[in-house]
């Protein structure tokens, strides 16, 4: 990822010698802000469980459940970055399973989706919703820990299959939250087509910068493990803001 970005950076002081070479300034950019930035909606979190009181549940709860769903778009997105360029690093050429790849995490979705609404009674329960963020948390993990010993196997193979389990359980997960978080926001505005679209939309741009973050600054300047670790600590906070907002007002 490295070398693109050296690559973007090459061509952009070619053709925009007239533009500020912010590309430059994102070199600079450290491990440590990622903790620091999700930080932030712990502390606001926080406070509205201190003023809980003086707070009505419905301004409390509904940020918390549309920061869970932003993280969840944030998180999926980076680990399908960070599972892409680690499969094109060991496998060698991502084009041409890619189409598969992402076949895998819709398949994922897809399940995940039915799963929810099947299988799950209580969908508007904060404290679900709370662990599934705690699970994709957990997924993160355990993909940064597996990527390395994924890049020790031989067989093109059983490599496909390792990053198809992967991206469907990515797929998986996201799916299963979807519901959950509608569902919640259902509970508070009791109106489907309002928070249907809100939680889609909210997703749709946390999936948007995470693809940014992730592809342009994440991967190329702190490691394709670090994608990993920024959607785990994403969804992180994302479980303490969620499961501190149902304490604030059980």
């Amino acid at each position: 990822p490295i070398g693109y970005f050296y690559t973007v950076m090459f061509w952009h002081e070619l053709t925009r010698t007239d533009h500020p070479d912010i590309l430059k300034w994102l070199l600079h950019v450290k491990l440590w802000w990622i903790p620091a930035l999700f930080a932030l909606p712990v502390l606001v979190a926080i406070g509205v469980r201190m003023r809980s009181r003086s707070i009505s549940k419905g301004d409390g709860i509904y940020p918390a459940v549309l920061f869970a769903v932003f993280t969840t778009g944030l998180s999926t997105m980076a680990l399908q970055i960070a599972l892409l360029f680690s499969f094109q690093s060991i496998y060698g050429f991502v084009y041409e399973m890619v189409g598969l790849i992402i076949a895998m995490f819709m398949g994922g979705l897809a399940l995940g989706t039915f799963i929810a609404n099947r299988y799950v009674t209580d969908k508007a329960n904060l404290r679900t919703l709370s662990f599934v963020q705690a699970f994709i948390a957990l997924i993160a993990v355990l993909i940064a820990l597996a990527l390395p010993l994924a890049a020790s196997v031989r067989s093109p193979a059983v490599v496909f299959l390792i990053f198809s389990t992967f991206t469907f359980f990515g797929g998986l997960i996201n799916g299963v939250d979807f519901p959950l978080a509608t569902s919640c926001c259902m509970a508070i505005n009791k109106n489907a087509e309002k928070s249907t679209g809100l939680v889609y939309g909210v997703e749709l741009f946390g999936a948007c910068l995470g693809a940014v973050f992730a592809s342009v600054v994440i991967a190329p300047i702190l490691g394709i493990i670090a994608c990993c670790l920024f959607a785990g600590i994403a969804n992180a906070s994302a479980f303490i803001v969620v499961f501190m907002g149902k304490k604030a007002y059980v």
